[in-house]
């Protein structure tokens, strides 16, 4: 993400210096650690009676919906809970506990449950609903674990509703809902869970038949897209809720997005009114036409890139994935929309199309972002997340949670920065975490970081991380705060200029300087994509201010005669510029290995996995020249 805030001039000024040295170098970082589970970790898994499977995180449905009771009744029968492990090492758990507003509401009967589980063992706990008063009520049950498949703790919500008489015999409304998308995948199968719902409690069992079938746009097919599917969804007095699930098979043809539905028919003491629910498997496969390379695109601020007619007119086949910012960390773990997100994600109700619908329409991925600059208080919020193991289980069941609920294809992490070796290390183990708990839910989901551009750099471990990410983003800008215009913004080299981060590391304070002191700490250059600036010395946007009409108004000799030998970008009215011209030259620095200027730990040529850009909301898709050129040179270099 591009910094913006004063905290980070403030410590640019006083971190700069402008003594001559060597690149890279540096003391080591810090201690060894790390570490997830492999194919011989325990594997938690829980089901209602051995037979419904429960989600991590999954809301009240099937028996977790206790249905009508009432008041005087007492408790409902118990609903049994399995928990078993599926791996070949030993499960250790915890004791269940009940939250939420409602958690009185409720009795959980945990005599007899282990604390430890051997391969292919299982142990039960229960739970029954006893309400003391009338209305809905709410709470959730978390039990920790050491699994290695997912998050801990493992929650799930469950339901009923307190009655002072009898339900009404009515007939209610039966409605089916969905998500709108889901990725294909490249292997195996993903779930994808559609909800049956009544308009309300009644006294009468309701049931009705589902069944999974190709949509009306571009039909799945039964078997090839998505495995066959359909059952009666039955619901006993009190229950208003049910989860149907069906399995989407992954594969690696090139075809377009297609659909799924699950249709709804022969219900019994109910009325159906939503009789289909159409959910998109989006394409995850590319043709090819970035060469193998990665490139990614951050898009923050849509409405400086034209508002929502921005979301249909990107060029996305520019890019292999989009970065959504930002979703927000809170000190309990917990994740907040930021307003911009929300619209875009959702659409805000009146948007012809969301931004990861459109992505997806592309067959490009989407990754949400988790962090930023902004507010300033984000670095001490993702410090006490990465320090408490509990706050980490917390905060990692809810991006998983997001993940399966919102439909992207991955997460970033936009911590800025660990300020010391203790939360250096700290936050290697909120990445390792993260990324067992994200692979375990669905191996295809993207786990990255962002990093850079210096400061801070020395504090991350930076060999230990590689095991614990799929990407490092890594910010090639923002050298330019704290120095009076015209100062290059992402400089590829600055030969003679050292900086010196707060741990004592010294390197060239450039792109070239930086990533190359990453490599050399053991991150390796296939998993690094280098960021490029959209804008310029102060600030302003390609299409915004007044970068993109000066560089019109320039003959092709007069653009090529201003780009800097060495920080590759232009010197245009007096400010550094990202133009076309220096898009072509950092991509061949970066991802060219005759030109590369990346050195990995033992001083070999290597190129970056590829190349991003800070920010799409800089770029109005209709003086859309920067993006035209990173098309250009992938063609040129296929």
């Amino acid at each position: 993400m591009r910094r913006v805030h004063f905290l980070w001039v403030l410590v640019l000024l006083w971190a700069v210096s402008a003594c001559g040295g060597g690149e890279g170098g540096g003391s080591s970082v810090g201690a060894s650690g790390g570490g997830g589970g492999g194919g011989g970790a325990a594997q938690f898994s829980a089901t209602e009676g051995g037979t419904v499977a429960i989600a991590n995180g999954a809301a009240a449905a099937n028996g977790r919906d206790f249905g009508a009771r009432d008041i005087a009744a007492g408790a409902t029968s118990p609903l049994s809970i399995v928990i078993a492990n599926a791996g070949s090492a030993t499960l250790t758990l915890g004791t269940p506990a009940l939250g939420g507003a409602d958690a009185g509401q409720f009795v959980l009967n945990t005599a007899g449950l282990s604390a430890s589980l051997a391969p292919s063992a299982q142990t039960t706990f229960t739970i029954a609903f006893d309400p003391s008063s009338a209305g809905q009520k709410n709470a959730s049950v978390s039990m920790t674990h050491d699994g290695g498949n997912t998050a801990t703790p493992f929650v799930f919500d469950i339901t009923g509703l307190g009655t002072t008489g009898a339900l009404p015999s009515v007939q209610p409304d039966i409605t089916i809902s969905g998500p709108a998308s889901i990725m294909e995948g490249n292997v195996g199968t993903a779930p994808v869970a559609f909800t049956i719902s009544l308009s309300q409690a009644t006294a009468l069992t309701v049931g009705v038949n589902w069944q999974a079938q190709g949509g009306a746009s571009n039909p799945a097919t039964s078997g090839t897209d998505f495995q066959a599917a359909s059952g009666t969804a039955t619901f006993t007095s009190g229950q208003t809720s049910k989860t149907v699930t069906v399995q989407v098979i992954g594969d690696t043809t090139v075809e377009p997005n297609e659909s799924l539905a699950v249709t709804l028919s022969n219900a019994t003491n109910g009325v159906i009114t939503t009789s289909s629910a159409t959910c998109t498997i989006t394409n995850d496969d590319s043709s090819g036409s970035t060469g193998g390379r990665v490139i990614m695109a951050y898009a923050e601020n849509i409405w400086g890139a034209g508002g929502a007619p921005a979301i249909q007119n990107f060029d996305y086949s520019a890019v292999t994935h989009v970065i959504h910012g930002f979703v927000l960390p809170e000190a309990n773990g917990s994740l907040t929309e930021h307003s911009n997100f929300n619209d875009f994600r959702t659409g805000g109700g009146w948007m012809p199309q969301t931004l990861p619908g459109a992505v997806h329409a592309a067959g490009r991925k989407i990754i949400f972002s988790v962090g930023g600059a902004a507010p300033a208080t984000n670095p001490t919020i993702f410090a006490g997340i990465a320090a408490s193991s509990a706050l980490r289980a917390t905060f990692i069941a809810n991006v998983v949670n997001r993940l399966n609920t919102w439909g992207y294809d991955g997460v970033d992490i936009d911590y800025e920065w660990p300020s010391n070796a203790t939360e250096g290390q700290q936050f290697t183990t909120l990445m390792s975490e993260l990324y067992t708990a994200v692979k375990a839910n669905n191996p295809n989901h993207v786990v990255m970081f962002g990093a850079g551009p210096g400061n801070f750099e020395g504090f991350k471990q930076w060999s230990q991380l590689a095991n614990h990410c799929d990407y490092c983003f890594f910010f090639g800008y923002d050298w330019h705060y704290g120095l009076a215009a015209p100062a290059p913004v992402g400089p590829i080299k600055r030969p003679g200029q050292t900086w010196t981060s707060a741990s004592g590391a010294g390197f060239e304070a450039s792109v070239r300087g930086s990533v190359n002191y990453a490599l050399g700490q053991g991150f390796p250059a296939a998993k690094m994509v280098v960021g490029l600036p959209f804008y310029n010395d102060v600030n302003n946007g390609w299409s915004s201010g007044t970068s993109r009409a000066a560089w019109q108004a320039l003959t092709p000799a007069q653009r090529s005669a201003a780009l800097h030998a060495d920080y590759m970008e232009a010197l245009i009215s007096g400010h550094y510029v990202t133009t076309p011209e220096s898009i072509n030259a950092k991509m061949s620095a970066l991802l060219d290995l005759p030109n590369t200027v990346l050195r990995d730990a033992s001083n070999t040529p290597v190129v970056a996995a590829g190349i991003g850009w800070w920010e799409w909301g800089h770029e109005n898709p209709s003086h859309g020249e920067l993006t035209a050129a990173v098309k250009a040179w992938l063609l040129a270099h296929p």
